[in-house]
């Protein structure tokens, strides 16, 4: 059962400050992700910090759709729609992904985990695995965004030139 979200004098509707707050963090993850995404353009370094720096802002994504999350993990499949529960398992399989990418990430670090000084060797089994999780989750993440590209658009169509954004 959906909330009734309909303006009433006490309650305004939604907030374009929450549409806005998920456009930008939205892009961030992009940008940051691109950059993840490009070892070879950004080197070895910039590329074990920004895959753990990007962590924090996937971990407020996560927070702030925590209510969604919740939601479609507490309800049993029957009581959801089709592409609800398409959409759980997308965004599982993704955040697998994602978490794993990191953690083979680290277990094969050339410069973070030395820099603090904890030195790891080259691992072939490793390495294997964060190819293959990070090409995944590349697919993974190409898919999300042609899922949500009716609304990427709609925000890119809405940006403002100067006045407020709706």
């Amino acid at each position: 059962m959906d909330a009734d979200l309909s303006p009433t004098p006490s309650r305004p509707p939604k907030t374009t400050n929450t549409t806005r707050r998920n456009w930008q963090l939205d892009v961030l993850l992009f940008v940051v992700f691109m950059l993840v995404s490009a070892p070879l353009t950004t080197g070895i370094p910039l590329h074990e910090w920004l895959g753990l720096v990007i962590f924090a802002p996937l971990f407020y994504h996560l927070v702030w759709h925590w209510k969604w999350v919740a939601g479609v993990f507490t309800r049993t499949s029957r009581k959801l729609p089709p592409h609800t529960i398409f959409a759980k398992w997308f965004n599982l399989a993704l955040f697998f992904m994602m978490l794993l990418a990191g953690v083979s990430g680290l277990m094969i670090s050339e410069a973070l985990l030395p820099m603090l000084g904890w030195m790891v060797g080259p691992d072939n089994f490793w390495l294997t695995v964060h190819k293959a999780s990070a090409t995944l989750m590349m697919l993974l993440i190409g898919l999300h965004l042609a899922l949500h590209w009716p609304w990427i658009l709609q925000r890119l169509k809405r940006q403002p030139t100067g006045g407020t954004t709706r």
